[in-house]
């Protein structure tokens, strides 16, 4: 994890308001067509605050992992279409059992997730046919994009949005 849980902490109070123009120029659509993707039980992994939250279709139930408690505080917060459950965890060592999620939702989390065995994780928890959705801004450095490829997924289908500095992409394994 990048950053210690004491960073992630202080963050939280000013998190959303720090976030707020990026996600209204470059993050909103991208989730959007990323959440709306969601299905049955879902794995929010470094959900942070909670942003997803709006955008999940009806009838998904949302359990959400972030390693700071701060940040699921705020995220009880947040208006929700789903049933939501949170989980405070580190995303290398998920506390779920093998085949629990339909999909897992990854949003602006590489970089923090990509050190370590998260993604091998992520794929031990979806169920078979499970789908990886990842919103990031990182696509063009490549090395961010190995540990995901290691871990067995492969691009499904994928958005580019603001000329390509922003990307949504459904994996599958």
């Amino acid at each position: 994890m990048v950053g210690s849980r004491a960073d992630w902490d202080g963050q939280a109070a000013d998190y959303d308001e720090a976030m707020r123009p990026f996600e209204r120029h470059a993050f909103a659509r991208a989730r959007v067509w990323l959440c709306t993707r969601a299905r049955g039980d879902v794995l929010d992994v470094a959900a942070g605050t909670g942003a997803n939250l709006p955008h999940y279709p009806p009838g998904c139930r949302v359990t959400m992992v972030d390693y700071s408690g701060p940040m699921l505080a705020r995220a009880r917060h947040r208006d929700a279409r789903v049933r939501v459950a949170l989980c405070q965890s580190d995303a290398h060592r998920l506390p779920f059992l093998d085949r629990s999620f339909d999909a897992a939702v990854c949003a602006l989390s590489l970089t923090l997730l990509g050190g370590g065995p998260a993604f091998k994780e992520i794929r031990r928890v979806l169920r078979p046919g499970g789908h990886l959705l990842v919103l990031d801004h990182v696509h063009a450095r490549r090395h961010v994009w190995r540990p995901v490829h290691e871990a067995g997924f492969r691009v499904a289908d994928r958005r580019r949005l603001l000329m390509g500095l922003v990307r949504a992409v459904d994996l599958s394994f």
